[in-house]
């Protein structure tokens, strides 16, 4: 290299065995073995001052990385930094020109580099940067293997891999007694976790290892001798294998910490590799103390912190709070909040705001643990929050006296008491007593003549109501807050207004369900899903027709006595009304809220309501956003996007605020979104160096434009399908426009791009298919006889789109799968859910008619199970009339249990239930199964297995 400089390669064969496979005037390459590793490719360089020369060095480098996999270290000087920010200022640089005259120019230009392979086959290496001497360049020390320090006991945590395996369940329940405080439990099933982690759990990898060489055994015994044992064989260590996978893919994507883009792409080299590179940057190697010196040493770096930390929260004398400033007052409705008990909803609402798997507490159990078990562990958490300890008694009492001092008010000790409630025990008493020097009273006492607690009767109120009595002025007053609040006064207040509004939604909202039918009116209550019935017809009734009410035109066994009325129902009109379910035949009709599917009033359901009836039938249909191949933040920008909802200047201008409404980079036409987009030659630009990986979609409307190119899914670069690529493109041409408007950035075409371009491989490549994020877990299920002396009934329910004709179907057999009784019906017009109800109460009857005494109800509406099984569901709920019935059917049974099962295990009951949605059959009852069951029954009778990924995610809903 003459006067430029050279390389020179030393090595101790007592440390490493190396072989130089290849040099050239800029680079020498080895390969070595370190300490018995796997062989790893060394390759030293020093780049040539001359830029032509250095191009033939990266030219070798690209050829020999195509020519091997192996682990792979690259290391020297290359006469190149990577981007601009490697010049001047910190440690990082590694020359110097070191010019007499003051203009010092600092570089990295020496730096080591190592492929995905190198690190994690030396995920400890850490480069060095060792003081100038004589030499311009900085010294370059590779370690690859860590200082030895003292090893402290890894702290316990709670794995996810533990939450979502099954078998914690039970570790759970047996360690979360009912007697014991939160800690106590913590404590205990931490021990039990331990111990079932290392029993049970054990080692995924040696267990993966023993499948795999199962497995392979398996395969070459096939190969000679297959037999049916082996392979039921075989397919039951796959299934353990794929667990295993899952298993593998959990723990890893929980060490990478890659929630946030669904989990990684697979049990891959990514995650393995993420998991490293999360450890190498949290690894703390040195710290710069007082005197600006590195320290290195693991015990000393220990120290520092601690004492750092000692100094940090150690007492010290402060000056007293300014008098002078003005204090913040809390609304007084934010006090009331703030001085109440946390309820059950608070309590958990703000569990569930936390993230499932961020940093666990100090008893090493993440919110996610607590979120998927809250139905174990919730009571007791609920009442350690409740609980009134001697650490909520010192705080209140702590701040009484901050407040005192700091106001210089005083507390009239012997005005002020506390009120105990009764279900307080009489050591809490005597605790809050000793701590605060206020004394006992019996009664919660009176504010402004009005009584304070629950509870409270009416006549602790007659005192206030005697006392407003007295006063002179209030009957004119009454008159006029009357009449201010009168709903029929052309001048009402702005109360008065609101609830005439509000009562008439109260009207449009009510609706009926029957039980009797004897109180609700036929034509005017609204009680099918087709709202009022009279205004489904045209034209007058006869006299007598319109005082008519369900009751009288209700026949037994759920008909209708249709010959009542003077002219005919039209079949469109009849088949929903024949759907409507009666409840109890004794019991009065029910008023409930049509919004909502409990029948129960709410806010956002009036809300969601009110708003519905405002939009108009035109609006366009945005649901498309959601579905795009991006992330949510990305989801969300393009819904401003296409409501035009960026603050921009002619959003900003049509606004009201006064600005120039022209581009701020180009300045020849008004920022609008198209301009920002698509005319801004800026923007322009970047869709121009876009060009040769984007093929883009034309169309004058922007909206439509935005949805065509979003929605293309053509490969471009690293597989990147074309939407995804165009959304992050926009995204970027946004941020790097407000970049350069508000802080002065240049507009950067082509990094504009590659951050796109990164961006959206990032994505596309950690997001794998684009799934939802659930995780599939293989099961083998197939139709299991009922035990001996049951019988089985399997209903399903059938909805035709788009006439919403319903039916259903079901199958009784016993326990041998022989068949007893098939039934089908044609039920009208309603969604599905009313469906699945109606055909497990026919089936229950049916059973009942015939003699069944214990059966076993299976379905495969997961919605309709839980309905009939939660008794909390409230009466008012839309389906509650068959969900009683259905109740008391099964109360008839001698024994009964209802479950869920998979759709592909209730292929006979689906089958008798699109027969009849079709033929539109009464009730009709199969002695034995019809020709068109036949593949379906006799699959089940001889226990044929069906393969399903059963979908679930790491934390329950809740």
């Amino acid at each position: 290299m003459g006067y430029a400089g050279g390389l020179w390669l030393l090595w101790d064969d007592a440390q490493i065995k190396l072989r130089v496979i290849e040099d050239t005037f800029q680079e020498i390459h080895a390969l070595v073995e370190v300490n018995g590793s796997p062989f790893a490719i060394l390759s030293f360089v020093y780049g040539s001052p001359s830029r032509d020369r250095r191009k033939i060095l990266w030219a070798n480098l690209v050829n020999l990385s195509s020519l091997h996999n192996l682990p792979w270290l690259v290391g020297g000087d290359f006469n190149e930094i990577l981007s601009s920010d490697e010049k001047w200022g910190g440690p990082k640089f590694t020359w110097c020109n070191k010019r007499p005259n003051g203009q010092i120019v600092f570089e990295r230009l020496d730096r080591f580099l190592g492929n995905a392979a190198w690190v994690n086959l030396f995920p400890h290496s850490v480069n060095f940067h060792l003081p100038r001497i004589r030499s311009d360049h900085n010294p370059m020390l590779l370690r690859s293997r860590p200082i030895q320090g003292n090893r402290n006991a890894r702290p316990f945590r709670c794995e996810r891999i533990w939450i979502n395996h099954p078998d914690f369940l039970n570790v759970v329940q047996e360690a979360w007694g009912p007697s014991g405080n939160l800690s106590s439990k913590l404590v205990a099933l931490k021990i039990k976790a331990i111990e079932w982690n290392r029993v049970s759990l054990g080692n995924i990898f040696h267990k993966k290892k023993i499948l795999t060489r199962r497995l392979n055994g398996i395969g070459i015994a096939m190969n000679s001798r297959p037999s049916p044992q082996l392979a039921l064989l075989e397919q039951e260590l796959s299934i353990q294998y794929r667990k295993i996978l899952l298993s593998e893919e959990e723990l890893w994507a929980s060490k990478a910490r890659l929630d946030w883009l669904h989990l990684g792409d697979g049990n891959t080299k990514f995650l393995l590799t993420s998991v490293i590179n999360r450890r190498r940057q949290n690894r703390i190697l040195g710290l710069k103390n007082n005197m600006g010196e590195w320290i290195q040493d693991p015990v000393e770096i220990k120290n520092m912190i601690v004492n750092y930390f000692i100094e940090c929260f150690s007492h010290s004398q402060v000056t007293d709070f300014p008098s002078h400033l003005c204090h913040p007052n809390a609304h007084s409705a934010l006090s009331g909040v703030n001085c109440s008990i946390p309820n059950l909803d608070e309590i958990k609402r703000a569990l569930w705001d936390l993230k499932p798997f961020k940093a666990a507490g100090v008893d090493g159990f993440q919110p996610g643990f607590f979120q998927k078990y809250w139905d174990i562990v919730g009571i007791t958490i609920i009442n350690k929050i409740q609980e009134c300890d001697r650490k909520s008694v010192e705080a209140v009492n702590r701040v009484l006296s901050s407040f005192l001092a700091m106001s210089g008010l005083m507390v009239n000790e012997s005005k002020s008491s506390i009120w105990f409630s009764p279900n307080s025990s009489d050591d809490e008493r005597s605790m809050i007593l000793n701590a605060i020097p206020f004394r006992r009273s019996v009664s919660p006492g009176t504010y402004l003549g009005f009584p304070l607690g629950k509870g409270t009767k009416k006549r602790d109120y007659e005192n206030i109501i005697n006392k407003i009595r007295d006063k002179e002025f209030h009957k004119p007053w009454a008159k006029v807050c009357a009449a201010r609040m009168s709903l029929n006064s052309g001048k009402g207040s702005v109360l008065g207004k609101c609830l005439k509004v509000g009562s008439e939604w109260v009207i449009k909202g009510t609706k009926t369900i029957l039980n009797s039918g004897c109180n609700t009116n036929f034509w005017l209550a609204e009680w099918s899903t087709l709202g009022n019935i009279r205004s489904t017809i045209s034209g007058s009734l006869n006299l007598g027709e319109e005082a008519l009410t369900v009751a009288d035109l209700r026949i037994p066994s759920d008909k209708w006595n249709w010959d009542q009325f003077s002219f005919v129902f039209l079949d469109s009109i009849k088949k929903f009304i024949n759907a409507v379910p009666f409840g109890a035949s004794n019991s009065s009709d029910k008023s409930v809220w049509k919004f909502d599917s409990k029948g129960v009033f709410t806010l956002n359901s009036a809300y969601k309501a009110i708003e519905s009836s405002k939009c108009s039938p035109s609006s366009p249909n945005l649901t498309w956003i959601w579905k795009l191949k991006c992330h949510r933040r990305q989801k969300f920008f393009i819904w401003l996007c296409v409501k035009d909802a960026l603050p921009h200047k002619s959003n900003l201008f049509h606004r009201g605020i006064n600005l120039n409404a022209f581009c701020s980079l180009c300045g020849n036409q008004i920022e609008s979104m198209e301009h920002i987009f698509k005319l801004c030659p800026v923007s322009s630009k970047v869709w121009e160096f876009a060009a040769p990986n984007l093929n883009f979609i034309l169309d004058d409307d922007m909206v439509s434009w935005i949805r065509k190119n979003s929605f293309a899914s053509t490969q471009v670069q690293f597989q990147v399908p074309h939407g995804t690529l165009f959304i992050y493109v926009l995204q970027q041409i946004w941020f790097f426009r407000n970049n350069a408007i508000f802080n002065n950035k240049d507009f950067d075409v082509p990094l504009c791009f590659r951050n796109a371009l990164s961006k959206a491989a990032e994505f596309s490549h950690l997001a794998g298919n684009f799934g939802s994020g659930l995780v599939k877990e293989p099961v083998i299920i197939k139709w299991q006889v009922p035990p001996e002396g049951w019988w089985k009934i399997n209903t399903d329910g059938s909805c035709h789109t788009p006439s919403y004709d319903i039916a259903a179907g079901g199958v009784i057999r016993d326990h041998s799968g022989n068949w007893i009784l098939g039934f089908s019906k044609y039920i009208g017009g309603g969604p599905i859910l009313c469906a699945e109800l109606w055909a497990i109460l026919f089936g229950l009857e049916q059973a009942r008619r015939i003699g069944g005494a214990k059966v076993i109800v299976e379905s495969d509406s997961l919605a309709a199970i839980n309905l009939i099984s939660d008794l909390n569901i409230p009466a008012s709920h839309h389906y509650f009339p068959i969900i009683s019935r259905c109740r008391s059917s099964l109360a008839l049974f001698d024994d009964a249990t209802l479950t869920h099962k998979f759709r592909e295990v209730n292929q006979v009951a689906d089958a008798l239930a699109k027969f009849v949605v079709q033929s539109k059959c009464e009730l009709t009852c199969f002695q034995s199964a019809p020709p068109f069951l036949a593949q379906a029954f006799w699959s089940d009778y001889f226990g044929h297995s069906f393969f399903r990924g059963r979908s679930f995610s790491f934390i329950d809903a809740g």
